[in-house]
């Protein structure tokens, strides 16, 4: 039946971990972040996998052993080995790929090099393969040494279980400078960020929410400039990374970002440079530049951190200087073993309402960005398919016989409310998809990974169905033509399945982001599908119930047309109308109430809702 269908569908594309398996190896999204595309997030315990090297220094084309190792015998079954620069400040920084390794002998099939760059490359699994251990060869680039270096591993256990960053031991290079100390974590605040008095007052303050404290802040920054320098202090309900963003527009691109990144490994707090280039954010070179008197802790699931920045940095492009008005983005995320990873779609960047001068002592609001295009977009496809497109169906399917002497707009009645209901659908789908289409500037391809990245396909294939079907209903055969069961089937077929893929990616669609909606927004989309397929079940059964009584209605009614065949006679109504008349009201006050709702959600926000 198509209401549990409908229910079925809903309630799996409500579910958050759905995963993809690499069984060929690491795909070259994760060359950065190391992190698979199993859409679980990794481990955060501490990993039983090790690497051990051959050699504590390196030297130019020299060749050094590298094994993976699980501890206790531990297996894994896939990886990703590289070897990168340990020092963030070393020219090139941390993301470059360094040195080659050799796809070792007689493991061609089940090894394969990856990731390939121009001074390295990385090495991954061919096929899943569980092993306790694996050796293989790396050999130092020509020319001249990187660095101090370290290799990085990933190690997946299985679909759902698998560490990221994991380190090896550094692998000095005799000719570079020692590495600089790391900044420690204090997992007890002495100094706690003050605000209460002092925003607006001694220094410049972007809170979330607004009049909030350290310790209640979801999101925290403030500014204070000391001479060629601004002194910042950032905080935010973490475990993983808060970043602030300095943006010339009011989007994720081509910002320049400061990030304080605690590694609970070391534990540390990283405070660096970064650099948002489009769709991925990237460490820099030198990401340190002009940063100094770093200090960060994390205590109770908050991050936060001090430092003082130059005021003005001329010699990288990607470090912005402080002397004009910025939008200000601030982030926070999961990090594993020191890398932010990608923040969760469903808890976007809050970005300032205005342009903010760090030499002003304003208290700055912000929220999640200018959405409003996607809010409309949200609250069009709501009405079109929670609440019209279901009555329209609703009518089409059940309500045929109702009320067969009275006719609306020269038509039977259902006839006339389901071609509103469905004209009314396919106008508001259209005029949502041109809407986000134009938020995005085209096709949304910021979105990584099931289910996100789900959304934007469904939607271009709900919004063809819903086109399709009313050009296919204005070909309907006539009623007694041979081939209008086929038509009828067709009809009923894509209207079905565009109602369920259109209901689905509304489940999607409440956890992005850019809708802004309360987490228990789904809920009410549940209690939909739940009422709806209730309420076919009932109406379907009720059918089955009066199915014989109204056949013989039918065959009296026609017995007396042709013992009368030239009065005037009215069709008997339908047994039961009372009770589906009673379900039609019913239906249309609880789901129209339900889509009101949440279009309230989607048009009010998170932010004030709670």
């Amino acid at each position: 039946m198509a209401g549990r269908a409908i229910l079925l569908l809903s309630l799996l594309a409500s579910c958050q971990h759905l995963v993809m398996s690499k069984p060929n190896g690491a795909p070259s999204s994760a060359c950065i972040n190391m992190v698979p595309q199993h859409r679980v997030d990794p481990q955060t315990s501490k990993a039983p996998f090790t690497i051990e090297i051959s050699k504590s220094k390196y030297a130019v084309n020299e060749p050094v052993e590298v094994t993976l190792l699980g501890t206790g015998g531990e297996q894994f079954e896939g990886f990703l080995l590289e070897a990168r620069r340990v020092d963030p400040n070393a020219p090139g920084g941390t993301s470059e790929l360094i040195g080659t390794f050799a796809v070792p002998a007689g493991l061609g099939s089940e090894v394969k090099t990856t990731c390939p760059g121009s001074k390295g490359n990385g090495l991954t699994h061919a096929k899943q393969q569980k092993r306790s251990s694996l050796k293989v060869t790396w050999t130092a680039p020509s020319g001249k040494t990187e660095g101090h270096l370290e290799f990085r591993a990933t190690f997946v256990k299985n679909i759902g279980t698998f560490w990221i960053n994991v380190k090896s031991p550094i692998l000095d290079d005799p000719s570079a400078a020692p590495l600089p100390s790391p900044t420690p974590a204090t997992f007890d605040p002495i100094k706690q960020i003050v605000t209460n008095g002092e925003c607006g007052v001694t220094k410049g303050c972007f809170l979330h929410p607004a009049e909030c404290t350290e310790s209640t802040c979801e999101y925290l920054l403030t500014y204070r400039v000391n001479g060629d320098y601004v002194d910042f202090e950032m905080s935010a309900k973490t475990s993983g990374y808060i970043s602030v963003g300095f943006s010339y527009n009011q989007k994720m691109d081509l910002d320049s970002v400061i990030d304080c990144i605690y590694d609970s490994q070391v534990p540390s707090v990283n405070i660096q440079h970064s650099y948002n280039g489009g769709k991925n954010n990237e460490v820099i070179a030198n990401a340190k530049t002009g940063l100094s008197n770093m200090t960060g802790y994390f205590f109770k699931d908050r991050v936060s951190c001090r430092f003082r920045r130059l005021k003005v940095i001329t010699n990288n492009a990607k470090i912005y200087s402080l002397d004009q008005k910025y939008y200000v983005l601030l982030a926070r995320g999961k990090s594993s073993g020191g890398l932010k990873l990608r923040h969760d779609l469903s808890i976007l960047p809050k970005i300032s309402t205005q342009e903010v001068d760090v030499k002003s002592l304003s208290s700055v609001s912000g929220g999640g960005g200018n959405y409003g295009l996607a809010k409309a977009h949200g609250c069009l496809m709501v009405l079109a398919w929670v609440f019209f497109a279901s009555f329209g169906m609703l009518s089409a399917r059940y309500y045929k016989t109702m009320w067969p002497n009275a006719g609306l707009c020269s038509e039977k009645v259902w006839f006339a409310v389901h071609r509103f209901c469905m004209s009314s659908a396919v106008i508001l789908t259209c005029i949502a998809f041109i809407l986000i289409f134009v938020m995005n500037e085209g096709y949304s391809y910021g979105l990584e990974g099931l289910p996100h990245k789900a959304h934007p396909i469904l939607g271009i294939i709900v919004t063809i169905l819903c086109i399709l079907n009313p050009l296919i209903a204005l070909c309907r055969p006539h009623p007694k033509d041979k081939n209008r069961p086929i038509f009828n089937w067709v009809h009923w077929a894509i209207g079905t399945i565009t109602h369920i893929l259109a209901i689905v990616t509304m489940f999607i669609g409440l956890d992005l982001g850019k809708a802004e909606t309360p987490w228990y927004a789904t809920w009410f989309l549940v209690a939909f599908v739940i009422f709806h397929c209730c309420v076919e079940l009932i109406l379907e059964i009720h059918q089955c119930c009066t199915a014989r009584r109204n056949h013989e209605k039918a065959e009296e009614f026609e017995m007396e047309k042709e013992r009368r065949p030239r009065d005037y006679l009215n069709e008997p109504s339908p047994s039961g109308r009372f009770f589906k008349m009673f379900f039609y009201i019913l239906h249309a006050v609880v789901v129209g109430g339900l889509a009101i709702v949440l279009v309230l959600m989607i048009a009010i926000g998170r932010d004030k809702l709670g």
